[in-house]
């Protein structure tokens, strides 16, 4: 808990995360980790992929803000969109077109999708991320656009309008 505070600290000014649910997005990409931590190697390669992500969006952070905007204007008006999404979205394509070791590609994806689903659960932008979804399904390879589909009606399953379909309403 001490590290997530001092990370929170660190990047809190830098625009990476939103700020406007209780539950930090840190907090669910620590999460997130940590059960990518059980697998082994897997860490040190989604480590790799994070660390990449934070890198290009710390280099430019205002392109990754303008390419948020264009994906939900509203979101970003209202912060409740964090924009390293982008980043780590430009990066999982690139890696999915680029890398051959499907280890990696599989690790990643996983990693990458579990975040979006817990930032969908914690209150992010839905619109936002199903937007960021669409980004990645129209410039995906075709083997990527099952596992998106999948995750986009997920997302549509945590919409308050559908809450009919969360776990134990049923």
């Amino acid at each position: 808990m001490e590290l997530e505070s001092a990370l929170e600290k660190l990047i809190d000014s830098s625009g990476v995360f939103q700020t406007t649910t209780v539950i930090r997005p840190l907090s669910q990409i620590c999460q997130t980790l940590a059960t990518t931590n059980e697998s082994q190697d897997g860490l040190d390669i989604v480590l790799d992929f994070v660390e990449e992500s934070f890198s290009r969006f710390m280099k430019n952070p205002h392109s990754c803000a303008d390419e948020a905007m264009l994906l939900d204007q509203d979101s970003m008006r209202n912060d409740s969109f964090s924009l390293v999404l982008v980043a780590l979205a430009k990066q999982w394509l690139y890696a999915i077109k680029k890398e051959q070791n499907l280890k990696r590609i599989e690790l990643v994806t996983k990693c990458l999708f579990d975040f979006i689903l817990r930032l969908v659960q914690i209150g992010e932008s839905a619109k936002a991320l199903l937007a960021l979804v669409g980004y990645l399904q129209d410039n995906a390879t075709d083997a990527a656009r099952g596992g998106l589909y999948e995750l986009k009606n997920v997302i549509f399953g945590w919409l308050p309008e559908r809450s009919d379909r969360l776990p134990g309403t049923q």
